[in-house]
């Protein structure tokens, strides 16, 4: 029977788990920032946007009177002045949904033109954006509800936007819609980051445990009265047991590193006797490989640190335990901790 692998894991594929939690993490922070301020930011555009009623009240005496909502294109000047400093792309879009063809962009804020090729004031919406989805968010803010819609670029870099229609009223040849887009690309590659993320840990997972099966099995058949095969096999699988236990307190760390990153650590330890502390915790494997390991240490209270203590002892266990894992049987270890100058903070 192929017996499975029996390898440690290694420090990269741990790596690439917490890399790929971090990055999620970060970028679903991101998204969420982002998300709020679009949504403040249609809601600034609607209250500034003029609205027309069927029976407008008494207009105000010349010197108060407000320009129209729009006359030939123009927008009102704090409108536009607003808009034009928006990160993120605005059309306004004048129509009729009954007539898809009358759809045409009366209004593009500076990011817009940056995203869209060619003159996009008086162009016809379709001959811009071709997009089936979006097009259908358009006319519902034509007719008066808010749309949705996704959107996708190409070019050097592909982008994800998340589109986002709201009614604006009655034009001057037409009803009005407010169109914005947000770059939801950072959102997509945080989902894919988080899909990898847990591929990768079920992946880790699942080799040890495929190993407890396959020595199950044998055990159960023709091993069950080879003492001999049962004392390696039983040996073998306590290894991998204790491999998917390291897997499990790795991925319970990530967790916790996540839900404490913002908060500012109060401890303050010495790092030279935090490694000490380490080396004589693992000498029993130091001695196994029989590894010389030597130390450079600073003076008493010249390498403290503020941190957490538990944190920063793991970390230590895991880069030393690491090196004696990975060394060769008679090796010898170096390590040194370093204090900061005086005109510097540990």
């Amino acid at each position: 029977m192929r017996q499975p692998s029996t390898h440690c894991p290694s420090s990269r594929s741990q790596t690439r788990l917490s890399q790929a939690s971090r990055g999620r993490h970060t970028n679903v922070q991101h998204w969420r920032n982002r998300s709020t301020e679009s949504r403040l930011s249609m809601s600034i555009l609607k209250a500034l946007w003029p609205q027309r009623t069927a029976e407008p009240p008494a207009s105000p005496p010349p010197a108060e009177r407000a320009p129209p909502p729009l006359a030939e294109g123009a927008t009102p000047g704090p409108f536009r002045t607003l808009v034009e400093s928006l990160p993120d792309p605005v059309l306004v879009i004048e129509g009729d949904p009954e007539e898809p063809a009358s759809r045409r962009i009366i209004f593009a804020n500076a990011a817009a033109r940056d995203l869209l090729p060619g003159r996009l004031e008086g162009t016809r919406l379709v001959t811009v954006l071709r997009n089936p989805e979006l097009l259908e968010a358009v006319d519902e803010a034509l007719l008066g509800a808010a749309g949705s819609a996704q959107m996708e670029t190409g070019g050097a870099q592909e982008r994800v936007w998340a589109v986002q229609t709201r009614p604006l009223g009655p034009g001057t040849s037409g009803r009005l819609a407010l169109l914005t887009l947000r770059d939801d690309t950072d959102v997509r590659r945080a989902e894919r980051m988080r899909v990898d993320f847990l591929a990768n840990a079920s992946h880790e997972l699942r080799t040890p445990l495929a190993s407890l099966t396959g020595f199950i099995e044998t055990l159960r058949g023709h091993a069950k009265d080879d003492e001999q095969a049962r004392e390696t096999f039983l040996g073998i699988m306590q290894a991998q047991a204790e491999r998917m236990r390291r897997l499990i307190d790795d991925l319970m760390s990530l967790s916790r590193i996540e839900l404490n990153e913002h908060i500012a650590p109060d401890g303050r330890l010495d790092l030279a006797l935090a490694v000490t502390d380490v080396l004589d915790a693992l000498a029993p494997l130091i001695h196994e490989k029989t590894i010389s390991v030597g130390n450079r240490m600073p003076a008493k209270g010249a390498a403290d640190i503020d941190g957490d203590r538990d944190q920063i002892l793991q970390v230590i266990q895991n880069l030393i335990e690491n090196a004696v894992k990975y060394s060769s049987n008679d090796a010898a270890l170096e390590i040194s901790v370093i204090a900061p100058a005086a005109d510097e903070s540990a």
